[in-house]
């Protein structure tokens, strides 16, 4: 979705190809078959040091503190809409109440543990924000809302 967003905002010429995942596509971009690629920063932070890839642009709110000097998309182009990829825990649907609340006070417990976080999140290239159990629902809702006007201003169809 971003990059067919990317593509109408700013009138870059770009073929999406797509990839079984950020792996299969870093793999491509490495070999020379691809010139360019949006991925997610821990697939691409081992190539950056050996010079081996530049980052352009993150997508995150702020800039990382992994890559500081490099810019945000909303940073060169404020009218870009993103829509963040994220990564939530998940629970059966029927979990009871009960059980939700006890893993998220040990998740907030280890969320507390800045040098877990700084080492095992941060310098992955993740950025983590501990949030009430109800709230990824609300970021999905929202993300759909921005995706159906990307795919609708793209003129592409879903498979």
């Amino acid at each position: 979705m971003f990059i067919e967003e990317f593509k109408r905002k700013t009138g870059a010429d770009i073929v999406v190809v797509p990839f079984k995942g950020g792996g299969d596509a870093m793999a491509n971009f490495l070999s020379g078959s691809v010139p360019v690629v949006f991925l997610g920063l821990g697939n691409v932070l081992p190539y950056i040091e050996p010079g081996k890839a530049l980052v352009l642009a993150s997508d995150g709110d702020k800039r990382s503190p992994i890559i500081p000097d490099v810019s945000t998309v909303k940073e060169t182009n404020r009218d870009i809409e993103l829509m963040r990829a994220y990564f939530v825990l998940v629970a059966p649907a029927k979990t009871p109440p009960e059980a939700i609340a006890t893993l998220h006070r040990a998740i907030a417990e280890v969320d507390k543990d800045q040098d877990f976080v700084q080492k095992q999140l941060v310098f992955r290239g993740l950025d983590p924000a501990l949030s009430s159990p109800q709230e990824p629902a609300e970021f999905l809702s929202r993300d759909r809302v921005i995706a159906e006007k990307i795919v609708k201003a793209s003129g592409r169809q879903p498979p």
